[in-house]
């Protein structure tokens, strides 16, 4: 479920640099990282997961979380 208005934006426009994509309700943490996983598999960073009691203001929120790949740890070498 989605906002009829931003899809009819969105492909008004057809902007390369935004595309509207569908929603998945998140079940619980299993559902999450399989999720995660597929989206990782395929090249992705990671995913945007969003309070639905938030409602949207411009700016950073509280209402959304970023679930991202964790970052490489780097082993340094001790120069001689």
């Amino acid at each position: 479920l989605y906002n009829v208005g931003t899809v009819k934006l969105a492909s008004a426009r057809q902007c390369k640099y935004i595309s509207v994509v569908p929603y998945e309700i998140c079940r619980d943490e299993a559902h999450l990282e399989k999720f995660c996983q597929d989206i990782f598999d395929n090249g992705g960073e990671g995913i945007i997961l969003r309070d639905p009691l938030c409602l949207y203001k411009p700016g950073r929120s509280h209402g959304y979380l970023k679930h991202k790949v964790p970052a490489p740890t780097h082993s340094w070498k001790k120069r001689n």
